[in-house]
């Protein structure tokens, strides 16, 4: 051993780097299984408080500056040299007040020539004349309205003629089947036997002629029945004309068959007088004549309710265009002028007007006269400025990030600060957030429009300001600290003695062991958490773990030198043991 001593002395100095690692790295491993083979005991205590209610407030805070709540540049529409300026600096003003006037004197004349131009024109006529073309067009408005319920009677008019109609020819049809086809008719072919070929020839033909007609008949027949007043006029029109129609064509047939009959009983070389057949020919005949004439007076009522109807729906759909020829007229008299002169000179005026008023420099709203930046005899040009008016109200624009802005919304609360007035706190509404945001040096910020619930005339424009806009409060809901709250594995739970247990805000040791109860949390801001499930009030958590060494824990209750420390009451069942000291080593 003592002849490699050299060696490794000689060693150790040519290799001091080596050397000195390596002894760091005996020392290190000593001292770990230092540590391991005799470990020192801790001390841990809890600060232990009950569950209770309280309220939670989010917010979110942001800075900018104040701003009227409008503020437009006073702008000349209208060029020429100022004549006069009826404000000053700091000055209210209300809405409409004039604050400037352009000197331009042929606005004005313009203005008076445009009157007087006008005012020939619309001159009213003599009184007579004005009195007879207000009655024509009385007059015609008032024909208008009557002819709309003339219109209703006619319609129902002409339901009494169709209904009158269908009567007659009801009788007309039967009585006319019966004289062509029943046994004991006049032109039936057993009546006919003998006679001559003509006759026989102008029955068959008025047969074929009456069937179409019957035929008809039976039709439109079948759409009377259906038919009501309450139909619309389109359908009434439609069967007025049917059956105008048929009744016209049935009409024909009897004209037809009196010719036939009277043939027979004139004219027919085959005819056998006798005072039977004789008496038969004048009854179909007389017949013939009273069917005739009852279904001309039907025709007659038809087309007179056809007219009736078609004039009084003419002047109806023309009325608009004559009533206005009416009013053209007395326009014309009441103005003494074409209505499109009086348009043409109405439009001159109007436009005169608009340039007198466009010398006059007019306050846009209530407000405060910002600055003035011209003076009279200035010349100014179109759209060019002489002033600014604000509102009196103020406004913060604040500027917040693109995460703290997905959290504010119109119409909430706000407390704001100003760095110029102290202890000045003004409460505001958020009135608007930009849409879209602005981007600088990669960060998205959004603006936040800021309404004053109060006014204060400290207050000015351009001043700094300071927001917290309240973006959630929860009251009378469940809240604990943010440190009583844990995670472990994604849960989050709190741990929880039992009511045996005393509350403590400084740390104590318990020896009893808390227990992990899961939680569900809702809302949370920089200190409190609002818990949604998983407490009840009176519950008894921990707020805070401090783990300290069973030396400090000794030395710190350790007696005074003087008495006065240490556990005085000798008592070793406590359930709790308080202890005055040890750094806080984390939850």
């Amino acid at each position: 051993m003592k002849n490699n001593y050299p060696k490794f002395k000689q060693y150790v100095i040519k290799h001091k780097k080596t050397s000195i690692a390596v002894a760091i790295i005996l020392i290190l491993i000593i001292y770990e299984l230092y540590k391991v083979l005799f470990p020192a005991s801790t001390i841990t205590t809890y600060a232990i408080a009950d569950v209770q209610k309280g309220a939670i407030v989010t917010n979110v805070t942001g800075s900018g500056q104040v701003s009227a709540s409008n503020q437009i540049d006073l702008k000349a529409k209208s060029s020429g040299n100022i004549l006069k300026i009826n404000v000053t600096t700091g000055q209210e003003v209300k809405a409409g007040q004039v604050i400037a006037q352009i000197d331009n004197p042929g606005a004005y004349l313009d203005l008076q020539s445009a009157q007087i131009a006008y005012q020939k024109l619309v001159q009213p006529a003599d009184q007579s004349t004005l009195i007879q073309a207000q009655n024509d067009f009385n007059s015609t408005k008032q024909s208008l309205t009557k002819s709309a319920d003339d219109l209703s009677s006619a319609y129902d008019t002409a339901y009494s003629s169709i209904a009158s109609t269908y009567i007659d020819l009801s009788d007309i049809i039967n009585g006319s089947n019966d004289m062509l086809y029943s046994g004991t008719g006049f032109l039936s072919d057993q009546n006919l036997i003998g006679r001559s070929n003509e006759t026989k020839n102008q029955k068959n033909s008025n047969g074929i002629n009456f069937d179409k007609a019957k035929s008809a008949y039976n039709n439109v027949l079948q759409t009377y029945r259906s038919s009501s007043r309450l139909d619309s006029t389109s359908s009434a029109d439609s069967l007025i004309k049917k059956t105008y129609d048929v009744s016209k064509q049935l009409s024909s047939v009897l004209v037809e068959l009196k010719n036939t009959v009277d043939y027979v009983k004139n004219t027919d070389p085959n005819s056998t007088p006798s005072s039977s057949a004789s008496a038969a020919a004048n009854t179909a005949s007389s017949n013939l004549t009273s069917w005739i004439g009852k279904i001309n007076s039907d025709l007659s009522s038809l087309s007179s309710s056809m007219n009736n109807i078609s004039d009084l729906k003419n002047t109806i759909q023309n009325g608009p265009q004559t009533l206005a020829q009416k009013q053209a007229s007395l326009d014309k008299i009441t103005t003494g002028a074409d209505s499109l002169d009086v348009a043409s000179q109405k439009i001159n005026l109007a436009q005169a007007q608009l340039a007198y008023q466009n010398i006059f420099i007019t306050a846009p709203f209530d407000g405060v006269i910002a600055q003035i930046t011209a003076k009279p005899s200035d010349t100014v040009s179109s759209g060019g400025s002489i002033g600014t008016i604000i509102t009196k109200n103020k406004v913060a624009d604040i500027t917040v990030n693109e995460v703290d802005a997905a959290k504010i919304s119109a119409g909430q609360k706000a407390s704001l600060t100003f760095d110029a007035i102290d202890g000045l706190n003004i409460s505001g509404v958020v009135q608007s957030i930009d849409l879209i945001g602005t981007v600088t040096q990669g960060v998205v910020n959004y603006n936040v429009k800021i309404t004053f619930d109060v006014q204060d005339d400290r207050v000015k424009s351009g001043m700094s300001v300071s927001a917290s806009v309240i973006t959630n409060n929860k009251q009378d809901v469940i809240v604990i600290p943010n440190g009583a709250v844990k995670i472990k594995n994604g849960v989050q739970y709190v741990e929880v003695f039992s009511a045996n247990v005393a509350t403590s805000t400084t740390p104590v040791v318990v020896n009893e062991t808390p227990v992990q109860q899961e939680i569900t949390v809702g809302l949370s801001n920089d200190t409190s958490t609002e818990i949604v499930s998983g407490l009840n009030v009176g519950d008894r958590i921990v707020t805070k773990t401090s783990t300290a060494s069973a030396t400090a824990a000794k030395t710190a209750a350790a007696p005074s030198l003087f008495g006065s420390g240490g556990n005085r009451s000798g008592s070793t069942g406590s359930s709790i043991i308080r202890t005055g000291g040890g750094a806080p080593a984390g939850r």
